[in-house]
C-alpha cells in the first residue's frame, strides 16, 4: 500500500511540473497563460509570465501590481473585461530567444483589438518581455 501511494505521489509532483513548465514552454503559450491570468484578474499569476531585467524591491512590486490592477480596472469598466482572445502569428527571431506573438482580443462589450506581445527565453523558459 504504501508503494503504492509513494507510486501515486510522484505521479502528482511530475505531473504539477509539467502543467507548471507548459504554460512557459512556447511563445504561444505563455501569452495563453498570460491573458488567461488577466481574464481572470489575476494580476500576480499574469505578472508570473512576465520578465524584469532586474530584480524588483517589495515597493517596485507593489508599485507593478498597482499599475497592472490599474490598467485591468480600466479594461473591466471600459470594455466589460476581456471576453475571449484568440493567439495567432508567432515571429519567432533568428536567435530562437526572441518572438512576438499577435493575438486578438474580445472584449466584454463586443469590441475587438488586433495586439501582440514580445517574449524572450530565459532559463529554458518563454516569458512575457517587459522590457523593464
Amino acid at each position: 500500500m504504501k508503494k503504492i501511494l509513494g507510486i501515486l505521489s510522484l505521479a502528482l509532483v511530475m505531473f504539477g511540473f509539467a502543467a507548471c513548465n507548459s504554460a512557459t514552454s512556447s511563445p504561444e503559450a505563455v501569452v495563453k497563460a498570460y491573458l488567461t491570468a488577466l481574464q481572470k484578474n489575476d494580476v500576480e499569476k499574469a505578472m508570473s509570465y512576465c520578465h524584469f531585467k532586474t530584480e524588483m524591491t517589495p515597493e517596485q512590486h507593489d508599485k507593478v501590481v498597482a499599475g497592472y490592477s490599474d490598467k485591468l480596472a480600466m479594461v473591466n469598466n471600459n470594455y466589460q473585461g476581456v471576453a475571449d482572445f484568440t493567439i495567432g502569428e508567432v515571429e519567432m527571431a533568428e536567435d530562437g530567444e526572441h518572438a512576438i506573438v499577435k493575438y486578438n482580443i474580445v472584449y466584454g462589450n463586443g469590441q475587438t483589438k488586433d495586439t501582440d506581445e514580445k517574449v524572450i527565453k530565459v532559463d529554458k523558459k518563454w516569458l512575457i518581455d517587459t522590457g523593464k
